[in-house]
């Protein structure tokens, strides 16, 4: 008897949990714009992952909005998601006019440093191998 009273204890805590849930997709904490040469969060461009999470991660968000700014951010998406892989990830593709895709502030002299040091590698490049690999693995 015991043991039916904590089963039905068990299933009555997972309906009435399923029930609170509004059943609606959670929206972002935060959106990241990925270009092919930088990403752009808040009106800031930011060089690589690591500028970027130094930003974003003690806001502490559950949701991660990310925005491939066009078909060549496809890697630097892929790395993004990677390194945010954690949180919970909302992944979209954008026209590099959406606003969405709005450059960010610094942009420019990002673009002009990687122009002036051509062997640097482009924003997510250390991380686009282990992505690929995370990427082919969980995508169905």
């Amino acid at each position: 008897m015991l043991r039916m009273t904590r089963q039905a204890a068990l299933v009555m805590g997972i309906l009435v949990a399923a029930g609170s849930s509004s059943g609606q997709p959670a929206r972002p904490d935060v959106t990241v714009a990925a270009h092919p040469d930088h990403y752009a969060w808040a009106g800031r461009a930011f060089e690589d992952l690591d500028a970027l999470q130094a930003v974003v991660g003690p806001r502490t968000p559950q949701v991660i909005g990310l925005v491939a700014c066009g078909p060549a951010s496809a890697g630097p998406m892929m790395a993004a998601a990677y390194r945010f892989r954690h949180l919970h990830l909302d992944l979209q593709v954008a026209a590099p006019a959406d606003p969405r895709c709005a450059p960010g502030e610094g942009r420019d002299r990002l673009v002009a440093g990687r122009a002036a040091l051509p062997s640097l590698p482009s924003p997510g490049a250390a991380e686009q191998q282990a992505a690929a690999r995370w990427w082919q693995q969980t995508q169905p």
